[in-house]
């Protein structure tokens, strides 16, 4: 092999520099492209996200709806056995079979 001239040297060099300016200026037009794919990825994972969030919102509030009317419908249960026990006490004061009923029940 011989040894590159000075104008071999100067040839490489701007092969060099043009190659480098066609990488550079095809990353420029990458670029804007590049920043529409991260802002469509972006968008699609939020809206993901917030769609997950609303699903959940959606069955908690479906459970506490349930919740609520079995609540409801215990509370009236219990409160209909507390008037009908306090309806049942004072006659059950007055008369002495009752107190040997209720005296007498194994527990």
């Amino acid at each position: 092999m011989r040894a590159a001239g000075p104008e071999e040297q100067v040839l490489r060099s701007e092969n060099q520099l043009q190659e480098a300016a066609r990488r550079v200026t095809g990353a420029k037009r990458l670029a804007p492209l590049v920043n529409v794919f991260l802002t469509v990825v972006i968008v699609a994972v939020s809206s993901d996200r917030q769609r997950t969030f609303l699903e959940l919102q959606h069955e908690r509030e479906k459970v506490r709806a349930k919740i609520s009317a079995l609540r409801v419908r215990l509370e009236a249960s219990l409160d209909a056995h507390f008037k009908a026990v306090r309806g049942v006490a004072p006659p059950c004061r007055q008369s002495p079979t009752c107190r040997m009923s209720v005296s007498s029940t194994p527990g």
